[in-house]
């Protein structure tokens, strides 16, 4: 019983986890500090789009 109550405990930390880690990933690409790579490996951000070629 201490076993499996120990399990639920840590899965319910690890969800947790990974749900600060979402959170804090959309918080920060809707502030255009983060930014995605689309198919030709150009920036794409909320704020900006920037060619790989520029620099």
């Amino acid at each position: 019983m201490k076993k499996k109550k120990e399990i639920i405990i840590c899965a319910i930390a690890i969800i947790v986890l990974f749900l600060l880690l979402f959170f804090f990933h959309k918080y920060e690409y809707k502030k255009g500090n983060w930014y995605l790579i689309d198919s030709n490996g150009n920036f794409i951000s909320n704020i900006f789009y920037k060619d790989k070629e520029e620099k």
